[in-house]
Order: C-alpha cells, then sequence, then structure tokens
C-alpha cells in the first residue's frame, strides 16, 4: 500500500446519516423527556418543511405538508403534557442549550440530513424517512415505559400510535414508488 490513506483514489462509501436513539438515558426526568422530544419533532418538523418541495411527486409533497403538521400538533401535545407536568408555561428558551442546533428523530442534524437529500431520488428520502419514524415510534414505546406520571404514558403511548401511523404513511408511498 504505497501512500496509504493519503494516496488513495478509489471509492468511498456513502450512506445515510447515521441516526440512533439520541440524548435519552433511563435516568432523566420525564420533563427531560418532554423537552427532548420537542426538539426533536421540530428538528423533523424542519426538515419535512425543506424537502417537500423538492419532488415532483404530488402525493409525496402532499405527504411531507401532512407530516410537516403531524411535528407541529406532537408539539403542542408536549408542550401541553409540559404545563401539566411542571406547572410552568412551556416556553422554547427552556430548552437545553447544548442542544439548540437544530436536531431531528434518529439524532441527525436536519443539516446534515438536507444535505444529504440533494439529488437524491424521492424513494432514497423515503427508505431514511421511514428510519427516523421508526426510531420516533421505538423512542415513545420506551419512554412510556420508563416514565411514571400515568398522563405522560398515556400521552406517549399516543404519540406512538401516531408515529406508527406515520411509518404506515410513509410506507404507502415507498411501495408506489417501488412499484412506479
Amino acid at each position: 500500500m504505497d501512500g496509504g490513506i493519503k494516496a488513495w483514489k478509489g471509492l468511498v462509501v456513502e450512506g445515510v446519516p447515521e441516526t440512533g436513539i439520541a440524548y435519552f438515558s433511563s435516568g432523566r426526568s420525564a420533563a427531560d423527556f418532554i423537552l427532548l422530544s420537542w426538539l426533536l419533532e421540530e428538528g423533523t418538523r424542519s426538515f419535512y418543511g425543506e424537502i417537500k418541495g423538492n419532488y415532483a411527486d404530488q402525493k409525496a409533497g402532499m405527504l411531507m405538508e401532512a407530516l410537516v403538521e403531524a411535528e407541529e400538533n406532537h408539539k403542542r401535545t408536549l408542550e401541553e403534557l409540559h404545563e401539566s407536568l411542571t406547572g410552568l408555561a412551556f416556553d422554547a428558551a427552556i430548552l437545553p442549550a447544548k442542544l439548540a442546533d437544530r436536531v431531528m428523530e434518529g439524532g441527525v442534524s436536519v443539516g446534515e440530513a438536507l444535505a444529504w437529500t440533494e439529488g437524491r431520488k424521492l424513494r432514497e428520502v423515503l427508505e431514511f424517512a421511514l428510519s427516523l419514524e421508526a426510531i420516533s415510534y421505538d423512542r415513545y414505546v420506551e419512554m412510556s415505559r420508563l416514565v411514571i406520571d400515568e398522563g405522560a404514558k398515556r400521552v406517549f403511548g399516543m404519540l406512538s400510535k401516531e408515529e406508527k401511523k406515520h411509518l404506515e404513511k410513509l410506507t404507502d408511498l415507498f411501495d408506489d414508488e417501488l412499484s412506479g
């Protein structure tokens, strides 16, 4: 191997941005879970909002718009849950400063995800969105198990069901892309 890695002029691996269940640990409070979830919902809303016009497929655009609205609804639900658990009005200023960068479901930077989508086919973006929604679904199922407050359990259970619906809609559109 003359020259080692610096001399390499071969192929490079390209894949979707790495995802995972970010920022959540069992030692966090229900209020922390809510704040972190709100940040991830906002990041995902922003992502869907910015890519919704990138594809000529009208069905895809309508689905992305519906997902933007769903993420907004999730944020409102989390705001209400935060207020009911803490007695404090929700204010974005209470969000952890170190997490102020736009991060979306799956723990992916919104900027990184948007950069990755440039020039990608709709099918690839749908695969990525499916992975994000699956991670979000898993996160809410896990959070519904971790929190003690029954109201929070119900909210996280409801959010997991909504994320499952997102998965179903994205899967339908993905199947349409594969067959078309």
